[in-house]
């Protein structure tokens, strides 16, 4: 009852809940991509190295757009290329134990973010003209900034308060002010327990 639970105002007065939908198309502001350099060599520490080498100038070049429009992740994994041999069926098989590694491959992987896709050309040419060994293919995101997160939001609110005129008109009634806008969705929502 009134007296020990209060009813929540959406269920003392009459209230048309909105929800606004907003379908929008905006342009990437992001893209993505890695090159990998390898090198091989005789000892782990020589392959590691000269692949180090490949990627420290080409992080060097990269910085040159500033952090704001590129940011460069690097790794480097090296692994035992070992001696071969063939078995009685004639497959080639590694000798994989440690006194038959015959050299060092080291792979140094750089994953590159544009954050300004206008240098976004200038970018991938940079990374060709450094020759790595591969290249993976270019992705595109969206990072909505704020004033994009504002503008859907401003959207969804005239799109809500178009189908609350249009509900209440198709009822035969008026429409009053807007008591809440919630963007959660949760406002008029709760939980009932009724004792008898």
């Amino acid at each position: 009852g009134d007296r020990y639970v209060p009813a929540p105002w959406w269920m003392r007065d009459p209230v048309i809940a909105s929800v606004g939908y907003v379908r929008a198309e905006v342009p990437a502001n992001r893209a993505g991509f890695g090159a990998t350099f390898q090198s091989i060599d005789r000892s782990a520490a020589d392959a590691s190295r000269k692949a180090a080498d490949q990627i420290r100038a080409l992080s060097q070049a990269l910085a040159a757009y500033g952090v704001d429009a590129v940011r460069v992740e690097t790794a480097i994994t090296t692994r035992p290329i070992y001696d071969q041999y063939r078995d009685e069926a004639g497959v080639l098989r590694d000798n994989v134990r440690p006194d038959r590694i015959a050299r060092y491959q080291a792979d140094a992987s750089v994953n590159i973010t544009v954050r300004d896709v206008s240098v976004l050309e200038r970018v991938y040419a940079t990374v060709i003209a450094s020759e790595p060994t591969s290249t993976s293919r270019v992705s595109f995101s969206l990072d909505p900034d704020n004033a994009t997160n504002t503008w859907l939001q401003a959207e969804a609110v005239k799109d809500a308060a178009r189908r609350a005129r249009e509900a209440a008109t198709n009822a035969g009634t008026s429409l009053g002010g807007v008591r809440v806008i919630d963007p959660t969705g949760r406002v008029c929502e709760t939980d009932v327990l009724a004792l008898r």
